[in-house]
């Protein structure tokens, strides 16, 4: 188990930028004996305040927006 106080984030390329802020979250890693021999993971990850704000700008397909997330 691990947590974090928040994070941000920014993403640029050339014809995308997305910029990501999330609070306080946990993150949690199990593993399992599979059926066939291996090991199963499973893996849970909770975050509060998740805003992810994505701007496309391609003019070569003609897409020009900006898209918000929020949870």
């Amino acid at each position: 188990t691990s947590s974090i106080a928040g994070m941000t984030m920014t993403s640029r390329e050339a014809k995308q930028q997305a910029d990501v802020t999330a609070g306080a979250g946990t993150a949690t890693v199990a593993a399992t004996k599979s059926a066939n021999g291996g090991v199963d993971f499973t893996a849970t990850q909770k975050v509060s305040s998740f805003v992810e704000t994505i701007k496309v700008d391609d003019p070569d397909s003609g897409m020009n927006f900006p898209l918000t997330l929020r949870t």
